[in-house]
């Protein structure tokens, strides 16, 4: 077969028609595909060993042969069996791919540039940050309520994606009743019925599975805030990052082996100004890379964002949260976790005048009277402070 064009010359240029001929009367040794393209493909995709200047009937009669010594359950099914799942499998990966490039077509871009051009940090940090992240896998954004921490969380994991693709991230936010049942697994009433039923993490982590040409970003936000060891029970092994792929571990309900991949990305945000909450454990700390993401009231975009107003009062209350945040730092008992983030002035409407004194009467003030509750003096000296910078015209 694989030489009848010598034999015959009348027979070059037929080759979609032997590798046709050849399966219909050897079933068994070619793959009912005839064209070499498609051959080509599936060959490139599963590694298989080919010659790809070969003709296609050869090129037909090594897949089979590959396939068939490979995988022998494949061969109790009818000769035409292999070509046909094969066919129809290329078919679905082309189809994948051309949805996800008409995706990608529909989504809104977004790169570094869009990052620093939103987040108040400069090009060094966001470097910095983004190399921790590849380096740890996991990372946790510290700092006082209101230096955007979760705004800078998403895109973050929106430059990293190159789109605004919320179908790669999976935002949580861990609480008090926050279990390892709703995070991996855990027995769940379904259909009258009690089944094991996937938690969102452990989805997430089967879909980053399934794409590894993709990256995927799991964001929690108050991390500190849930009983974390209790949440991610066997994960706080599987999350470091020189056991990705390599490391399983069987699951306790569902009795899977489960293991996290390289492709996903944890970041995390904890609150460093709420009393209430326990500190970090070594064993988690151990396991990401802490970022202090502090007010950036000096940064040179958010400054230009500010002369945007034209407005001396906006400017002046600007100065006098600066000097605020540094009481707030000199005080023993609150410290720089404590400070006023500048997301509070971030995103203004065209009112921003009167925005402006209900930021500081029920966003800042009652903040201030919480940190100093049992110093009535210095949260009136302040009190004082902010209402006179306001009551200016």
């Amino acid at each position: 077969m694989f030489n009848a064009k010598e034999k015959y010359p009348y027979l070059q240029g037929t080759s979609m028609i032997l590798t046709k001929l050849a399966s219909i009367y050897y079933p068994e040794k070619f793959l009912n595909i005839c064209s070499k393209e498609k051959l080509l493909v599936i060959a490139s995709y599963f590694s298989i060993p080919i010659n790809k200047s070969d003709s296609p009937e050869k090129i037909s009669f090594d897949i089979n042969q590959y396939i068939r010594q490979s995988i022998p359950e494949v061969c109790q099914n009818h000769p035409y069996y292999i070509g046909d799942m094969l066919y129809k499998y290329i078919d679905s990966i082309n189809d994948t791919q051309e949805e996800k490039e008409n995706e990608h077509e529909t989504l809104e871009s977004y790169t570094k540039e869009d990052f620093l051009n939103e987040v108040y940090i400069d090009e060094a940090e966001y470097e910095k940050l983004n190399n921790l992240l590849n380096k740890k896998k996991n990372i946790i954004l510290e700092g006082a309520p209101g230096v955007g921490k979760t705004f800078m969380a998403k895109r973050l994991a929106f430059s990293r994606i190159g789109f605004k693709d919320n179908s790669k991230i999976l935002t949580i936010q861990f609480h008090q009743s926050y279990s390892y049942e709703d995070f991996i697994e855990g027995i769940r009433p379904v259909d009258s019925k009690f089944k094991v039923v996937n938690g969102v993490f452990k989805d997430f982590c089967l879909k980053a599975q399934n794409d590894r040409a993709s990256n995927y970003y799991c964001i929690i936000d108050e991390i500190n805030r849930g009983n974390i060891s209790k949440i991610l029970g066997e994960l706080m092994m599987l999350i470091e990052a020189d056991k990705r792929d390599k490391e399983k571990l069987k699951l306790p309900y569902s009795g899977e082996e489960f293991y996290v991949p390289e492709n996903l990305y944890i970041i995390g945000m904890l609150n460093t100004a709420d009393r209430s909450l326990a500190l970090i454990d070594y064993a988690l700390r151990r396991r990401f890379s802490f970022y202090k993401v502090k007010p950036a009231f000096n940064n040179l975009k958010f400054q230009e964002y500010i002369k945007e107003y034209f407005d001396e009062r906006f400017d002046r209350l600007i100065e006098k949260i600066k000097e605020l945040n540094i009481a707030i730092c000199e005080d023993e008992s609150l410290g720089e976790g404590f400070e006023i983030g500048h997301s509070y002035f971030c995103q203004l409407n065209h009112a921003y005048e009167q925005e402006l004194d209900d930021i500081i009467e029920y966003d800042i003030l009652p903040m201030l009277k919480e940190y100093w509750f049992d110093d009535e003096s210095k949260y009136k000296d302040w009190e004082e402070k902010l209402t006179g910078v306001i009551n200016e015209q």
